[in-house]
């Protein structure tokens, strides 16, 4: 049993590292200069780091790993809040920032301790004072003035509220004590959700309910393939659900790199069509040359007047005007022979054009 549990811990906090690199690289292709890009790192960077260095003292029983890792959790909450600042542009009440600082920095003393001298104690500790903060960050959002945010910056608090449901409930999964020994921690799964979720704000045309409905159709596709896996190996109840947390967790993780690949192509589109927009037009040959150098067009020819010499305009004008364009094999060559009534061709609009 325990080492089930290891085994489904491990899984499921590397997917998440795993789907807080994909978001982090996302962010950094996106960034502009803009600080509130720089907070986000900041805080995915501070959670991947707790995903891994506890899945290293799991494995390895390292006691650098568990410090690391105490003191990483306890810095999640003041990166949670620096976000939440910087989303709503206005500062968090002193109390909580003064109760959020205090409490990382303390941590960082706590995770000195022994365990032997002090228990669980740090561990429930840790467990109070995430819960106690992202529910004051719930509020924080919840209450926010709307009309001082744009609806882009507005949709992008409303990503991060529905994450808050989905991992203060899972916090509670993470903290094992006696009595309290849940198959497998659910964290991962929560932060893997925000990931797809704050990729997706990239995305304006996908909607609140598109990214809903599509995690629905996730999590009940991961729940058919779990418990099937579970009665294939015949496992009880505990097993059942760690092999859907598994499933749930890789499934994720494919879709988070899907999402951010398909982004980073749609910012490829919109980038060729700013420069397109944009670009040095006082100079036609500037302007192509750095429309080459586009990922896009890579490897386009620019072909100079001078190299067009042997090419007969006129005569390609006068066979199009009155000649079906069809596709020829490779092996064709001039002169063009006329099509067969059988041919399947579309009249060409070329010869009605100007040469631009």
């Amino acid at each position: 049993m325990r080492d089930n549990q290891i085994i489904a811990d491990s899984i499921v906090s590397l997917s998440a590292f795993v789907g807080l690199v994909f978001f982090i690289l996302v962010l950094r292709g996106r960034d502009r200069g803009d600080p509130l890009y720089s907070r986000f790192r900041f805080g995915l960077s501070v959670v991947a780091v707790v995903m891994l260095a506890r899945v290293f003292s799991w494995l390895y029983d390292s006691s650098l790993a568990v410090y690391i890792t105490v003191a990483a959790a306890g810095t999640v909450p003041l990166a949670a809040l620096l976000i939440t600042e910087g989303l709503m542009r206005r500062h968090a009440p002193f109390p909580l920032k003064v109760f959020v600082s205090g409490g990382a920095a303390l941590f960082f003393v706590v995770a000195l301790l022994p365990s032997m001298l002090v228990g669980n104690i740090p561990y429930i500790l840790l467990f109070l004072f995430q819960l106690l903060t992202f529910i004051a960050i719930g509020v924080l959002v919840a209450t926010r003035d709307k009309s001082t945010l744009s609806a882009a910056e507005n949709k992008t608090i409303e990503r991060i509220g529905l994450s808050l449901l989905i991992i203060v409930p899972t916090i509670v999964t993470d903290f094992r004590f006696e009595g309290f020994d849940v198959p497998v921690r659910l964290a991962g799964i929560a932060i893997l959700a925000m990931c797809w979720l704050g990729i997706g704000v990239g995305r304006p045309h996908v909607t609140h309910r598109d990214t809903l409905t599509s995690f629905a159709v996730l999590v009940v596709a991961a729940g058919a393939s779990g418990w099937a896996l579970a009665v294939i190996a015949d496992q009880g109840l505990a097993g059942t659900v760690q092999a859907i947390a598994i499933t749930l967790s890789v499934l994720l993780v494919a879709m988070i790199c899907n999402d951010s690949m398909s982004l980073r192509a749609e910012d490829r589109r919109a980038s060729l069509l700013k420069y397109l927009a944009q670009g040095d037009t006082g100079s036609a040959a500037r302007f192509l040359s750095g429309l080459r150098d586009h990922l896009l067009v890579d490897g386009a020819l620019i072909v100079e007047g001078r190299e067009l010499e042997d090419f007969d305009d006129m005569g390609l004008r006068e066979i199009l005007a009155g000649t079906r364009c069809c596709r020829l094999p490779m092996s064709a060559r001039w002169p063009i022979p006329a099509p067969t009534p059988a041919s399947s061709c579309n009249r060409s609009s070329i010869a009605t054009k100007q040469p631009t």
